[in-house]
């Protein structure tokens, strides 16, 4: 009965906070933060129609949330005028099931764990490896092995350097450049090939011939490309004694508007382990007695809580510990 008085109050509640807001002024603060230009008037009012109904949904979410039904506030952000099949098509690399991803389990070595007891929460301090942004391209995969490189080589050699996405997308061929790949293949790559700096072959997001060069590869050296088993646990203890994880997860539609707290969704958990995403696991921990995985992304600084998300901990949570981790040794 409560749920269903909920439901309706959280109805009227949209209704008229939607009616209160003044959607051309909304409306005009998106375009304005996100840039956006729309060359057409028709073009125009379609993205002005998705962008009520994200705006919609966003509200009634957080109506929840303030109530403390949800553990995690949406927002309006540079996805809020796409449709989750538009946004999934240009951001999102093809859904990648269990069985496909298997196929790859080959060319990595699982490290022994210390007889160590990992702590309740620990974190990377990162903020000297800036969060990126892979824009229109499903370049995920090469994103997330890259941030597990650059946050290796400043922590144990204190030099940040600034290595290139797009020769993973344009030259590790058995992946699908924008289309989707694998971070496992995108380190092993780094680990037979090394990878340029990203002055010397800059990311334009979109694929392109290999044109990459022995003359301009960075002093990065990946040693070895290791893996963790499926499940969480083993998540944490890797995690904690050998650094990020480059792990891979599914984003639903939920997911779109994430703008902070801690992650859960009842759609997400799709049939066969699917996965269309890769992040660096990069933290752990708990608030209010959830706890949560604190994870960066590849959507620019404007996504989420400054790059970052958290995730339920220990629920397979979007398929999230289905799947081996990865992480690079580097020297």
């Amino acid at each position: 009965m409560k749920l269903i008085i909920f439901s309706i109050f959280s109805i009227f509640a949209v209704i008229s906070i939607t009616n209160a807001l003044n959607l051309d002024e909304e409306w005009k603060k998106f375009k304005l933060e996100y840039n956006k230009v729309y060359p057409l008037s028709t073009e125009e009012n379609l993205r002005k129609g998705i962008f009520e109904r994200n705006l919609a949904d966003v509200m009634e979410h957080n109506a929840r949330y303030l109530s403390g039904m949800e553990t995690y506030e949406k927002g309006v952000n540079q996805f809020s005028d796409l449709t989750y099949e538009e946004f999934a098509k240009l951001y999102l690399g093809e859904k990648i099931s269990f069985n496909e991803l298997m196929t790859n389990a080959d060319g990595w070595i699982e490290k022994p764990l210390r007889r160590q007891l990992a702590p309740e929460s620990y974190a990377w301090d990162t903020k000297d490896v800036p969060v990126k942004n892979q824009a229109q391209c499903g370049s995920c995969w090469a994103f997330a092995s890259v941030a597990s490189v650059e946050m290796r080589y400043k922590r144990f050699h204190n030099k940040s350097y600034t290595l290139a996405e797009q020769e993973l997308v344009d030259c590790e061929t058995t992946s699908h450049g924008c289309s989707g790949g694998w971070s496992d293949l995108a380190l092993q790559y780094m680990r037979d090939n090394g990878l340029s700096f990203e002055k010397d072959y800059p990311y334009k997001g979109k694929d392109e011939k290999c044109h990459a060069s022995n003359e301009n590869k960075s002093p990065v050296k990946v040693v070895n490309v290791c893996s963790t088993p499926k499940d969480e646990v083993s998540y944490k203890d890797h995690f904690y004694q050998y650094g990020p994880l480059v792990v891979y997860y599914f984003v639903d539609n939920n997911f779109k508007q994430y703008k902070s707290g801690i992650f859960s969704s009842k759609t997400c958990n799709v049939e066969n382990a699917g996965i269309n995403h890769a992040v660096v696991l990069m933290g752990y921990g708990s608030e209010k007695d959830v706890k949560y995985w604190l994870v960066r992304n590849s959507w620019g600084k404007s996504f989420g809580e400054s790059g970052h998300f958290r995730i339920l901990r220990d629920a397979h949570m979007c398929n999230l510990g289905y799947h081996n981790a990865y992480y690079p040794e580097v020297a």
